[in-house]
């Protein structure tokens, strides 16, 4: 860095001195430096749960996703997600023929877990392939995920330290996104074809036990999160065709409202003091952050490609999230200061980050 600055330097001045342009040389130098790439042994030793995807199934999927095949996108969005964006594709899945349910189901990835310190790379056996994870338990002894059962996205609990799993959900609705609550409550988003298009609404279990609470009743509402105190649960309201926001709900009963027009994919950090969520900019979907009543809304570093799915690491310093790179997802890491981007998985696709 300094060796370049030199030579930079002489040659400007033997030039007459192209100052301006030296001078925004430093100022990127400077940068460059302030920022420096993350270290391996930085990273935290919790692992990161994610769906992976080989580097040819990453490119079978690019090609189903790619604009300019054939004139058009055959789908927006891989449909295993299930999410606000998707739950208008979720209705051909209920009745989508074999043939493309096959498809979809191998190009779904296969649940996985890395730890970052040491890039331990492991695919979890005990999930079907096309689960996907959501949430670790509060003692991260416990794994929330999400898997098909009689063609149903249904939630499931996998133990870490046996590899069993039990189901947590059932019934016809799909409930294909969950988070841990306290005292191992959960809270679902619920979905249901209807007579008019698919419904989603957001419920709870109650807190003595007794059944379930909705906390929204949509119609398109999903991605819930539950704050680690328990007071808040946020989550995705689709407003239109084209516009999504987060909302905010009392855990116990009250008013949802919005607090970030554009957001999606919200996340608490550990202490509850912030939500990380990929905002809309004129840029593109990028990592921002915000307090839990919608203030302080911030940037998340100055990233270069669309940015969704944020997962912020148990001692909150770090961020993983998803970028769309040339029609690929790929696994990064950033610090919460929003500085020193750094690719996790060198080979395959990594989607869908729970740390």
């Amino acid at each position: 860095m300094r060796a370049r600055g030199s030579s930079a330097l002489q040659r400007a001045q033997g030039s007459g001195g192209i100052r301006l342009s030296f001078s925004l040389l430093l100022i990127f130098a400077s940068a460059a430096c302030a920022t420096p790439r993350i270290a391996w042994e930085e990273l935290p030793e919790a692992p990161i749960a994610f769906v992976y995807r080989t580097s040819e199934e990453g490119r079978r999927l690019a090609d189903l996703l790619d604009p300019n095949r054939d004139g058009r996108r055959e789908y927006d969005t891989p449909l295993e997600r299930y999410s606000v964006l998707e739950l208008g594709k979720l209705g051909e899945v209920f009745g989508a023929p074999e043939e493309r349910l096959a498809e979809l189901h191998h190009l779904s990835g296969r649940m996985a877990m890395l730890v970052p310190v040491s890039q331990e790379f492991t695919l979890v056996d005990a999930a079907l392939r096309g689960a996907r994870p959501l949430a670790f338990s509060r003692d991260r002894e416990r794994l929330l995920f999400m898997s098909q059962r009689e063609r149903r996205p249904q939630i499931f609990e996998l133990s870490l330290s046996s590899q069993e799993v039990r189901p947590r959900s059932q019934g016809p609705a799909a409930h294909p996104l969950a988070d841990y609550g306290p005292k191992d409550r959960l809270v679902f988003a619920e979905v249901r074809p209807g007579p008019d298009g698919i419904r989603a609404r957001i419920v709870a279990m109650a807190a003595d036990g007794g059944g379930e609470r909705v906390v929204s009743e949509g119609p398109l509402d999903s991605d819930p999160t539950w704050s680690p105190d328990g007071a808040w649960i946020v989550f995705v309201r689709r407003l239109s065709k084209n516009e999504l926001a987060i909302a905010v709900a009392p855990a116990e009963g009250g008013e949802a409202r919005i607090i970030a027009r554009g957001g999606m994919d919200p996340v608490f950090t550990p202490d509850g003091a912030w939500i990380v969520y990929s905002a809309q900019t004129p840029l593109g979907r990028r990592l921002w952050r915000m307090r839990p009543d919608g203030s302080g809304k911030l940037p998340l570093g100055d990233g270069m490609y669309e940015e969704r799915n944020p997962a912020v690491s148990p001692d909150g310093a770090f961020v993983a999230f998803v970028a769309e790179v040339e029609g690929h997802q790929r696994l990064y890491v950033r610090r919460f200061n929003g500085t020193g981007d750094r690719l996790l998985l060198e080979d395959g696709d990594g989607t869908y980050p729970v740390w």
